[in-house]
């Protein structure tokens, strides 16, 4: 099953968004701030998105006024989840769209 739907690009920029997600909680007591990456060829940007509220939903209002064109994005903050024994686990999520790819 290909997550990314071939596109190359985009599961680099996710994989990048992991990496440095985990370099930034590497040394930290609390948890990372949200932050969003956004790409447009060769342009990058990186946004802090500094809410107490979900990270998608602060994303999306964000995105709303940027002012210049992007193809792909991430939203990467920190979370849980529960492993097998139903125990929490830190995680770092990251979300990665593309704007030119339909699905």
């Amino acid at each position: 099953m290909d997550i990314f739907n071939s596109n190359r690009k985009l599961e680099e920029l996710v994989m990048f968004g992991i990496d440095w997600g985990i370099f930034l909680r590497h040394d930290m007591e609390g948890q990372i701030a949200p932050f969003m990456y956004l790409k447009n060829g060769d342009e990058e940007y990186v946004r802090m998105l500094m809410t107490d509220g979900d990270p998608l939903e602060y994303a999306k209002k964000v995105l709303a006024q940027e002012e210049k064109p992007f193809q792909q994005f991430i939203v990467g903050y920190e979370g849980y989840l529960s492993d097998d024994q139903k125990e929490r686990v830190d995680t770092i999520i990251v979300h990665g769209f593309d704007v030119t790819q339909e699905k």
